[in-house]
């Protein structure tokens, strides 16, 4: 059994802050880097308490409490409680709360359709959360979610610690950003900015039966340009139509359509026009997550500026 970093009272006395009892608290997940996951189980039902990363603040929790309660109106998400009073934290890392929702773990082989109903709520979300833009955290100092000031420094620590047998790898990097910048600079104040999810792949997704029954994974909401978390997601798309084809011919396209239909809005001609070097944006922050953790992992980034120089090579770029 994966043990915990924190101990059972220290979940229960944060429980409380919210108005829950515990009966039983039992570690579902574990991350080093972001979130440590328990189940509550308490006479008024199941809960997911989640303790966050050190970078995560109290007004984060606030707001994904404030956002959910609006996007639950159309989209299934676990609507995170407001605390009674203050946001707890534990080591001085806040704790956020939300009810359990019923799936099947493991669940998540499941066919092109379920995931063109997630586009159909991706764009749904972006509908909902663009009056809430304005109160969205900003500039988020981690995370997966690429804006300007998290891949600078991300770059700036990868290159502070490049043994300079390696140096050519950030040379393909600073190419690459050097293309997008050159390629979109011109159209970015075209582009729509609302609440982005952050994290928009399928395994912040809980299926049932084959079918998604919830977006999860609500810890890096804030406001950005939302054709982000189209991109994000599409890395996996387009990754899955090339591997398995068949059913999933055409997926991306499915994809597009129906978060376009959920946003009650098609894409801008600029935002079809920076889609394709905001996914090339995403490969090259996966990169520098990696290297500036570690130049032991240069074959884990190795493979994803790979994928980013694809991505420019079958786009023509």
């Amino acid at each position: 059994m994966i043990e915990g970093t924190f101990s059972h009272s220290q979940i229960a006395d944060a429980l409380s802050s919210y108005g829950i009892e515990a009966n039983a608290i039992d570690l579902m997940a574990r991350s080093t880097t972001f979130a440590e996951v328990y189940r509550v189980r308490s006479n008024g039902g199941d809960w997911v308490a989640r303790v966050r990363s050190p970078e995560a603040r109290p007004e984060d929790v606030r707001f994904a409490a404030f956002w959910g309660q609006i996007i639950a109106a159309e989209v299934p998400v676990p609507v995170p409680v407001a605390p009674l009073e203050t946001v707890p934290c534990i080591n001085h890392r806040v704790v956020d709360v939300a009810p359990y929702i019923e799936h099947h773990a493991g669940d998540d082989d499941v066919g092109p359709d379920a995931w063109v109903q997630v586009g159909r709520w991706v764009g749904q979300m972006h509908r909902l959360g663009l009056p809430l833009a304005a109160d969205a955290p900003r500039d988020l100092d981690y995370g997966n979610h690429p804006h300007p000031k998290l891949f600078r420094r991300y770059l700036d620590q990868a290159r502070a610690s490049m043994p300079d047998a390696h140096r050519a790898i950030l040379q393909r990097v600073d190419r690459l950003v050097d293309k997008i910048t050159t390629h979109t600079s011109s159209y970015l104040d075209g582009l729509v900015v609302g609440v982005v999810h952050g994290d928009m792949h399928f395994w912040n997704v809980l299926y049932k039966d084959k079918q998604p029954v919830a977006i999860i994974d609500l810890d890096f909401l804030q406001r950005g340009i939302l054709i982000h978390d189209l991109a994000y997601a599409y890395i996996w798309l387009a990754a899955w139509e090339s591997r398995r084809g068949g059913a999933w011919e055409g997926i991306g396209k499915r994809y597009v359509e129906a978060y376009e239909t959920g946003r009650g809005q098609p894409l801008t001609d600029e935002e079809w026009i920076c889609l394709p070097y905001f996914r090339i944006h995403i490969h090259l922050h996966f990169v520098l997550d990696k290297l500036r953790i570690s130049w032991n992992r240069l074959a884990e980034a190795e493979e994803d500026l790979v994928e980013a120089e694809e991505v420019e090579r079958t786009l023509g770029l």
